[in-house]
């Protein structure tokens, strides 16, 4: 992984419950709910051995890079170049 560490992976995302020893599940900072609210469960997979990421409510994926990148980039909020951004 090119510049990012596993610190900073685990250390950027919300909500992290390590699963297993290249795994986590973590809040998705790419969606809301219907009512503006953000979710309080996690619903997004990070693989630390693959370096991808899936978010199982909204479906966006793509690899860790481009994760840290845009989340990082704005704020916590989506920039908008992740796919399937949607409601949850």
């Amino acid at each position: 992984m090119i510049g990012f560490t596993r610190g900073d992976i685990l250390g950027l995302l919300h909500g992290v419950r390590p699963q297993g020893a290249d795994a986590a599940m973590a809040l998705c900072p790419f969606h809301r709910h219907r009512d503006g609210s953000r979710e309080k469960c996690a619903s997004m997979r990070v693989h630390l051995g693959t370096e991808r990421y899936f978010c199982f409510a909204c479906k966006a994926e793509g690899d860790l890079a481009e994760l840290l990148t845009a989340y990082s980039g704005s704020g916590g909020q989506s920039s908008g170049s992740v796919t399937g951004q949607a409601d949850g």
